[in-house]
């Protein structure tokens, strides 16, 4: 996180030809810099909910800081999306830093967010409610299988356009399922059972965007135009 924090804000000092490089082309916009800096002010207020263990609070500014990450996603994707050409051809240099350092950096954090989410979900429910312990683990674990699920599916057949260099959000599921296994492990339970398959599920799911990938790059590149993509299918078939 640290990484692309300090590339955005290098951004924010330096310029180019047409003047300030985060707004020529503006792909780090106002946008997706106010939803952050929200985020961030969210952040503070769960620091203090969950040290003084208001379950509650937590759980409802975790769902806070969930939300205006997926804005600031949003809020980056598009851009980018509008002007990969011309960063290809003018700043290449800044369109690699944008996709390994922002869209990845952030994906990650979003995604460890998504799962933190549902940890303080079941401890609601196991605190505040008459739920046994495996019925409040697998449901909020059922909610992150079907997050992941729907991601999977967008991220392949949908935003592919978008999300195609995006590769942090399944590895940081992998990562978080096996802290949950380690750290909680009990033989046999339904839970464990839910989380062991939904681990499977998420390595699948990686592997299978990281072949795709590769394939689309090849087949279908993001960083020429359409004419230009056709007059290179043209000489290759001659």
């Amino acid at each position: 996180m640290a990484c692309w924090i300090v590339f955005v804000i290098i951004c924010l000092f330096i310029k180019n030809s047409d003047g300030p490089v985060y707004l020529n082309p503006p792909v780090i916009n106002y946008g997706f810099l106010s939803a952050y800096t929200l985020y961030l002010v969210i952040e503070f207020g769960w620091v203090f909910a969950f040290d003084a263990n208001a379950e509650i609070w937590t759980f409802v500014l975790i769902i806070g800081l969930q939300v205006t990450l997926y804005i600031a996603m949003i809020c980056y994707y598009i851009p980018v999306k509008k002007y990969t050409v011309q960063l290809a051809k003018t700043q290449r240099w800044n369109l690699l830093c944008l996709r390994i350092l922002v869209q990845n950096g952030v994906a990650l954090h979003a995604t460890w967010v998504t799962i933190a989410t549902q940890i303080s979900f079941s401890i609601v429910l196991v605190k505040l409610t008459d739920w046994g312990q495996t019925a409040a683990c697998c449901f909020p674990l059922s909610i992150l299988a079907m997050e992941l699920i729907l991601y999977f599916i967008l991220d392949l057949i949908v935003f592919d356009k978008y999300t195609r260099y995006t590769f942090t959000t399944y590895p940081t599921a992998i990562w978080g399922l096996i802290a949950i296994l380690v750290k909680n492990f009990e033989k046999d339970r339904p839970h464990m059972i839910f989380a062991i398959a939904l681990l499977c599920t998420a390595t699948i799911m990686c592997a299978v965007k990281v072949l795709v990938s590769i394939r689309r790059c090849k087949v279908d590149p993001l960083d020429v135009k359409p004419v230009d993509q056709m007059k290179m299918t043209i000489i290759e078939k001659a």
